[in-house]
C-alpha cells in the first residue's frame, strides 16, 4: 500500500549485491544534490535564509521521507504519513525568507 519503492529496493538488495548498492547510492546522492542545489539557488535569490545548510537539509529531507514511508507501510496509516509531511513542510518553512 504505502512505501517508497526505491528505498524498499535499497533495503532489500544492498546487502546482497554491492554493485547494485553503489548504483542506488549514486541515484540517491543525485536526488540529494538536486534538492541541495535548489536550496542553494534559493539562498542566492534571497528566498532561503543564509543560515540554512542546503546539503544537511537535503539529507534530512531524504531520511525523513524514507522513514515516513517505512512507518506508514509498517502501520498502514496514511493519516500519520500525511501528518508527518505537514511537519516536514513546517520545518522547511523555517528556512524561507520572510515567513
Amino acid at each position: 500500500m504505502l512505501g517508497d519503492p526505491v528505498h524498499n529496493l535499497a533495503l532489500e538488495m544492498s546487502p546482497l549485491d554491492e554493485g547494485f548498492r553503489k548504483r542506488l547510492e549514486i541515484m540517491q546522492d543525485s536526488v540529494k544534490d538536486i534538492i541541495s542545489d535548489a536550496l542553494y539557488r534559493g539562498q542566492v535569490r534571497g528566498f532561503v535564509v543564509e543560515r540554512a545548510k542546503p546539503v544537511q537539509i537535503a539529507s534530512f529531507f531524504q531520511a525523513m521521507l524514507a522513514g515516513n514511508y517505512g512507518m506508514a507501510k509498517a502501520h498502514l496509516n496514511k493519516r500519520a504519513f500525511d501528518s508527518n509531511l505537514d511537519m516536514l513542510a513546517e520545518y522547511l518553512d523555517e528556512f524561507r525568507v520572510g515567513v
